[in-house]
């Protein structure tokens, strides 16, 4: 029962923020919630083989959070910058022109970067439990396409874009207007090597959830090895040596040690 209100709740939240007319900044906090919602629910969703969020539906939703990340892949195969970075950039202008004090500016500027990096981050983690289940990109049995290109941009660049607090281990999201992490509030993404670390954690997870879900990917992946990271090199290696006659928990317990290992 609670899971068909969810899938409601998903289903209209998405429908209301394509086609809305409300403002940018109201749409924000449904963005946010929409993201929370999937990073906690998508996997289970997949498991109870519920037709309505089959392939289809989380490609959809794959498409809508990473337009929501000013972040590698977002923009992959498009040109130039996404329609939602162009709402930020036009809800940032009008703003500014009703004000002609300097300070107000800048702490307008510093909400509104907190609320967006925020938005980022819980869409990052629903991306990575979106990639849980049948692939829905067939490029990436290619090793190619924006799943692919995704992942291995987190592993490969990392950046101070996460906020302290906000971590894919922790189902629990605060906020976006109250960062209490480490430091404080205004600390968001200031630390890179945190910033990083976060981010390689989350690129681990996004790529456990392809992979054990796909294991027909496995042949691709050894044809293409030398186009990735280490980090997704090791990775593959560990994966098809205990894949095979062995309980799931098990496997990814072992995955999980092997990637603390060697990163």
């Amino acid at each position: 029962m609670f899971r068909l209100h969810y899938l409601k709740f998903i289903d209209e939240t998405t429908r209301l923020i394509s086609t809305s007319i409300e403002s940018f900044q109201d749409m924000q906090p449904f963005r946010f919630a929409l993201a929370c919602v999937l990073r906690s629910l998508a996997p289970e969703f997949v498991d109870s083989k519920s037709e309505k969020f089959d392939v289809r539906t989380r490609k959809r939703h794959f498409d809508l959070l990473l337009s929501w990340c000013d972040d590698t892949g977002s923009t992959w195969g498009q040109d130039g910058v996404s329609d939602y970075r162009r709402e930020v950039d036009r809800y940032k202008s009008s703003q500014h022109a009703r004000s002609k004090d300097s300070v107000d500016k800048i702490s307008f500027d510093k909400e509104l970067n907190e609320q967006v990096e925020a938005i980022q981050w819980a869409s990052m983690n629903a991306i990575a439990s979106l990639l849980y289940g049948p692939c829905f990109d067939d490029n990436a049995r290619k090793m190619s396409g924006r799943v692919i290109y995704w992942i291995n941009g987190l592993f490969l660049e990392p950046t101070p874009r996460a906020p302290f607090g906000f971590s894919p281990a922790d189902p629990r999201t605060p906020s976006y207007t109250k960062y209490q992490g480490e430091g404080g509030r205004g600390n968001a993404g200031r630390d890179r090597l945190k910033g990083g670390h976060r981010r390689v954690s989350l690129a681990k997870l996004a790529l456990k959830n392809l992979l054990l879900t796909n294991l027909d990917l496995f042949p691709s992946c050894i044809d293409q090895v030398n186009s990735f990271s280490c980090y997704i090199v090791h990775y593959i290696l560990v994966v098809i040596v205990f894949q095979v006659n062995m309980h799931l928990p098990l496997r990814e317990s072992i995955l999980d040690m092997y990637l603390n290992l060697v990163t």
